[in-house]
């Protein structure tokens, strides 16, 4: 959920403001929480179950998708 709203907050702020620093201010986090919430999913015994180290880089880049579709939907 709060992930979830972070994206939508760094929505609201990409519509209102033209300064890129604004636009990224809550981006950022929301980026780093999806991270977490994707390595949790993949690394937990009650989610997928895979090695950390595998999860981690997988939830990295799952956030970065995550990001680059936020970002594909307000710029595109």
């Amino acid at each position: 959920m709060i992930t979830a709203g972070l994206f939508a907050c760094s929505q609201i702020l990409i519509d209102r403001f033209v300064h890129p620093k604004e636009k990224n201010c809550v981006a950022l986090p929301a980026t780093f929480m999806s991270a977490v919430s994707f390595t949790f999913i993949l690394y937990s015994p009650i989610g997928l179950g895979i090695p950390y180290n595998v999860a981690v880089v997988l939830g990295f880049l799952m956030a970065l998708a995550a990001l680059g579709v936020s970002l594909y939907k307000t710029h595109g």
